[in-house]
C-alpha cells in the first residue's frame, strides 16, 4: 500500500501535466497504466506539457468547486446555491476561496479526471486507488468547508 500512496501522490502532484499529455497524445494511457502497475511513475513528474492554463481554469472554476462542496456536504451550504442569482457570487467566492485553496482544489479536480481515465481503461486498479482518491477529496473539500465557515464567522463578528 505504501507504493500505491507514493504513486498516487506523484500523479496527484503532476495531474494537470499528465492529463494534458494524455489528451494531446504525448503520453499513452497504456504507458501510464504500466508505470502505475510497476510503481515507476517518478518519470511522470518529468512530463511537461505546453498548455493554456486559462483554458483549464475555465473548465473548473471556483464556483464549480463551491457547487461540489455543497453537494459533498449534504447541502449544508445550500443557501449559497439559492442566492447565486441574487448577489454577486464572485465576491463571496473569492473571499471564501483564496488562491492557495483553489490551487489545491484545482489540482484535485485534474487528479480525479486522470484517475477516471485510468479506471475506465484499467478497472482493476480501482480497488487500490479509490480510497486514496476519496481521502484526498475529503481533505480538500473539508478545507473549503472550513473556509466557508470562517467566512461566515468573519461576517458575523465584524
Amino acid at each position: 500500500m505504501r507504493n500505491c500512496s507514493k504513486v498516487f501522490q506523484t500523479i496527484h502532484k503532476n495531474s494537470l501535466n499528465i492529463y494534458v499529455a494524455i489528451k494531446k497524445k504525448r503520453l499513452s494511457l497504456t504507458k501510464l497504466v504500466e508505470a502505475i502497475q510497476d510503481y515507476h511513475v517518478d518519470s511522470m513528474s518529468l512530463i511537461s506539457s505546453e498548455f493554456q492554463l486559462g483554458y483549464y481554469l475555465r473548465q473548473y472554476t471556483k464556483m464549480d468547486c463551491i457547487d461540489e462542496v455543497i453537494s459533498y456536504s449534504n447541502d449544508r451550504y445550500y443557501h449559497l446555491k439559492e442566492i447565486r442569482d441574487v448577489v454577486n457570487m464572485d465576491l463571496i467566492v473569492d473571499q471564501i476561496m483564496d488562491s492557495r485553496t483553489y490551487d489545491l482544489v484545482f489540482q484535485f479536480y485534474y487528479t480525479r479526471k486522470l484517475w477516471e481515465l485510468i479506471f475506465g481503461y484499467q478497472d482493476d486498479l480501482r480497488e487500490f486507488y479509490v480510497g486514496l482518491l476519496e481521502h484526498e477529496k475529503k481533505k480538500v473539500f473539508e478545507r473549503v468547508m472550513r473556509n466557508i465557515d470562517n467566512y461566515y464567522i468573519t461576517m458575523i463578528t465584524k
